[in-house]
Order: structure tokens, then C-alpha cells, then sequence
């Protein structure tokens, strides 16, 4: 848990995009302005994404309802994280925000329904 705030192949894309954006004559500071206007709101949401999880999935460790170490194992909770984050990190709906953290929670407890029901919620987030 402690490579949370680490910096992420998205982290390396953003610099790189801000980068190519400098570059473009006569508009490109004003290009790589508005690109960092808009990218804050979408690290900040990722923050509080990860953030809420950890500490759920902290929480439900120190009940030791989860192993963090088998959770890491468990393809079903990787591909489960992994999407969810993809979906959270994309809206600002917190009904949807909330179902993405009790299906994460709900995989890590093993309650999760089967991966086919699964991949269709996940489809329509």
C-alpha cells in the first residue's frame, strides 16, 4: 500500500503530453495551460479514488476480513480493482463512485458475484 501516491505510466503520459503541447508554435503555451487546467480535477479525483479504497481495504485488514497479501493474488480482485479504477477516475457521480467501492469491497470479501456478472457491470460503468 505504500506505492499509493507513486507516479504512474499516466503521470509519465500527462508530462509528455504537456511536453508535446509546448512545442507547438504560437499556441502551445496556451495549449499546455488549459491541458493544466483541466488535469488537477483529474489527479485529485484519482487521489481521492485510491485514498478511499486504501483505507477501506486497510480497515477490512485490520478486522482481518482480507489478507492484503492474498488479495494480491487474486485475479478476480486484480481485474476488479483495475477496472473500477479505470471507471472512477471517469466520473464524478457518486452513486456510481459508491457501487465501484462496495463491488472492490465485495471482491476482496470474496461476496462478489461470478466474474461473467461481473464484466457486465463493469461494461456499463
Amino acid at each position: 500500500m505504500s506505492d499509493i501516491n507513486k507516479s504512474t505510466k499516466e503521470d509519465i503520459a500527462h508530462a509528455v503530453v504537456k511536453a508535446g503541447l509546448g512545442r507547438i508554435p504560437i499556441l502551445g503555451s496556451a495549449a499546455t495551460e488549459l491541458f493544466g487546467l483541466v488535469v488537477p480535477p483529474l489527479d485529485k479525483r484519482r487521489q481521492e479514488w485510491m485514498n478511499d479504497v486504501a483505507e477501506k481495504l486497510k480497515l477490512l485488514e485490520q478486522n482481518n476480513q482480507v489478507d492484503f497479501k492474498s488479495l494480491s493474488q487474486n485475479e478476480q480482485f486484480v481485474d476488479t480493482i483495475t477496472q473500477a479504477t479505470s471507471i472512477a477516475r471517469r466520473t464524478s457521480e457518486q452513486e456510481k463512485i459508491i457501487a465501484l467501492k462496495n463491488a472492490v469491497t465485495n471482491t476482496a470479501l470474496e461476496e462478489a458475484p461470478d466474474k461473467t456478472k461481473s464484466q457486465i457491470f463493469f461494461k456499463y460503468g
